[in-house]
């Protein structure tokens, strides 16, 4: 499971790939967060230098981190349910279709669940996603304006509070659709191309 030599002993419980999966996820999204919110805001500079400068000049160092805390918030169950799910999911496919890979590494099945695992990973986190992205697109009303709404937070909390209020409950969920899209194929790409570099590093490490 999940990247494990098949035919080891010592497999981790499902619980423990989501610890794992948490723990990654949220030492991963700390260090890329600036990278995120530079690329929520390119479009509206002429290059990422440009917009590096404009946002350090004008907001501060503090602007590269904006959405920090529902991000961190939010990845850590994401990336722990990703992994959980898939665990999981794997082991429904092997009661069900059996293990029929003496390889270790079933492309099919790393898709399948893969994307399942993207989409139950992203329906229980979606609205912390959006609070985030909420959150990091602040700093620029001006260019915003034509989109529409350009309320400004104080805060996660501000945020929650200010879309609940304005827009109702079910704002949480908006762009869901595509974003569930996105997450099954992309998660399950994730999957595939994790467990075929486990499979070549075990056989190497046999070798």
């Amino acid at each position: 499971m999940v990247g494990y030599d098949p035919d080891s002993d010592h497999q981790l419980p499902q619980h423990g790939y989501a610890i794992a999966g948490a723990a990654s996820g949220v030492m991963t999204r700390f260090l890329a967060q600036p990278l995120d919110v530079l690329k929520i805001r390119f479009q509206m500079y002429r290059s990422v230098l440009d917009a590096t400068r404009t946002i350090l000049k004008t907001e501060g160092i503090r602007a590269l981190y904006k959405g920090l805390v529902p991000t961190l918030i939010q990845i850590a169950p994401q990336t722990g349910l990703q992994f959980g799910f898939y665990s999981m999911f794997q082991s429904m496919w092997d009661v069900i279709f059996g293990k029929d890979n003496k390889s270790g590494f079933a492309p099919l099945k790393s898709m399948v669940c893969g994307a399942w695992a993207g989409l139950g990973a992203k329906m229980a986190i979606y609205p912390l996603d959006l609070l985030k992205k909420r959150l990091q697109i602040q700093g620029f009303q001006l260019g915003r304006s034509k989109f529409g709404r350009t309320d400004t937070y104080s805060g996660l909390v501000h945020c929650m509070k200010t879309v609940s209020q304005k827009e109702g409950i079910f704002a949480f969920y908006k762009g869901l659709s595509p974003s569930l899209l996105k997450a099954a194929v992309s998660v399950s790409f994730h999957f595939l191309s994790y467990e075929w570099c486990c499979h070549l590093l075990i056989a190497y490490y046999h070798s």
